[in-house]
């Protein structure tokens, strides 16, 4: 969306409130672009191809035209607020879910998204002041979305290197070295590599695992240690969910 040059003309400014479980548009596609924010609580955007998509309060969604999907709303979680922008473009923004443009948005993201609500909300029809400050809106976006990016790489770089090397530390504490919460932490693991921080270091482990097994004599009871693992039996159920074998299995083979 932000790659290329586009020609945005904004259409419609909604404000809603949202009551009812969910708000489809499965059976017929979507009429126009939008661009949401999610003032209050969680939503979850369920596309046909079983894609889900989470967007809770203060993270911008952008919802692409002729797509398919339902819009279920937490409202067991409280109130469902959001604004939304629905636009045209002179060319096709190639995309068939929703998509995640900001999470946590920035104040100027946020303040700029309420000024043109407010100002333009239901109105019949859109002048060159809405167009610009729509285009405000939309650079403000793209710099979130370049600086999160940033950021998010940063943390992930950092947190991959304290789990690497520091087995005995919690992902609380992984999460407040990388100043940053245990949650946001999780979904920037999802977000980037697929699995959750204690995924990756259970991976980490096994591999110093069989490392150890492979260079050392160490006992396996000084493995389990030395990785931290609650006990050794413990240690031996992991390690043979992971690789079929048990530890004294698999240094025999690596040794023969």
């Amino acid at each position: 969306m932000f790659n290329k040059e586009h020609n945005f003309i904004p259409v419609k400014a909604l404000k809603h409130h949202w009551t009812q479980p969910f708000f489809s548009y499965m059976e017929t596609p979507r009429p126009d672009y939008g661009i949401m924010l999610v003032v209050n609580g969680q939503i979850d955007f369920v596309s046909s191809q079983k894609f889900t998509l989470s967007a809770m309060t203060g993270d911008i969604v952008f919802l692409p035209k002729n797509s398919y999907y339902e819009a279920r709303f937490r409202i067991d979680l409280g109130d469902i607020d959001n604004y939304l922008i629905n636009f045209e473009s002179d060319m096709d923004l190639d995309c068939a879910v929703p998509v995640l443009l900001a999470e946590n948005a920035s104040f100027e993201c946020i303040d700029l998204f309420r000024e043109f609500v407010d100002k333009f909300h239901n109105a019949e029809s859109m002048n060159l002041h809405s167009k610009g400050l729509f285009y405000l809106l939309l650079d403000s976006i793209s710099n979130q979305k370049e600086s999160s990016k940033a950021v998010s790489d940063k943390i992930l770089n950092k947190a991959i290197n304290l789990l690497r090397n520091n087995f005995d530390f919690s992902i609380s504490q992984i999460a407040h070295e990388c100043s940053v919460s245990e949650s946001g932490l999780r979904k920037i693991f999802n977000d980037k590599i697929g699995i959750s921080p204690s995924q990756f270091r259970l991976k980490e482990k096994f591999n110093k695992a069989k490392y150890l097994l492979e260079s050392t004599n160490l006992s396996v009871s000084e493995i389990s240690d030395k990785l931290n693992f609650y006990d050794s039996a413990y240690f031996c159920k992991l390690f043979r969910q992971h690789t079929h074998l048990t530890p004294k299995q698999y240094r025999q083979n690596k040794k023969l």
